[in-house]
C-alpha cells in the first residue's frame, strides 16, 4: 500500500434492500476520489439484488476511473456471503469474512 493512499470506510447494518439503495449510494465514493474502499457490512442482517447490482455498477465506475476494483474490500458475515457468491461478485471484488466469523476462500 502507497503511505499516500486514500482509504474510504463504510459500515453497513440491518437490511440492506431497495428502501436504502439512496442511502448507500449517498455514502460511496466518488469513483477516482479515493485508492480503496472498505464497506464492512459484518452487521447486516440481508442484502438484495438492487444493492449487489449497486456493488456491480460501483466496481464499473471505479475501475473507469482508473481505480483497481480489487482494492473494493467488503467485510461479510456467513449470512451474507452466500448472496455474494451467487451474485458473482465474489470473482470482481475482494470479499473477506469478518473477524471472528469462518475464513472460508471467496
Amino acid at each position: 500500500m502507497r503511505e499516500d493512499e486514500q482509504t474510504a470506510t463504510l459500515r453497513l447494518e440491518g437490511d440492506l434492500d431497495i428502501y436504502r439503495r439512496a442511502e448507500i449510494e449517498s455514502q460511496l465514493p466518488e469513483p477516482g476520489a479515493v485508492d480503496r474502499v472498505i464497506i464492512d457490512c459484518s452487521a447486516a442482517t440481508s442484502i438484495d439484488s438492487t444493492i449487489l447490482s449497486l456493488l456491480m455498477r460501483y466496481r464499473r465506475s471505479f475501475a473507469s476511473a482508473g481505480g483497481d476494483p480489487v482494492n473494493i474490500v467488503v467485510i461479510v458475515g456467513p449470512g451474507l456471503r452466500r448472496s455474494f457468491e451467487i451474485s458473482g461478485l465474489t470473482r470482481v471484488l475482494t470479499i473477506v469474512s469478518a473477524p471472528g466469523q469462518s475464513q472460508s476462500p471467496a
